[in-house]
């Protein structure tokens, strides 16, 4: 089972869905937004 993480940034969310070994990013944040990733 895949877990997701909830990254909220301003306006937007980001979410990292990871099942233990490899993970996917989907951002749907504004560019603006975009270095309150890096700080996860």
């Amino acid at each position: 089972m895949s877990n997701i993480l909830r990254i909220p940034c301003g306006n937007g969310n980001c979410y990292l869905i990871c099942d233990g070994t490899d993970a996917i990013l989907v951002d749907t944040c504004r560019e603006k937004y975009r270095q309150k990733m890096w700080h996860k």
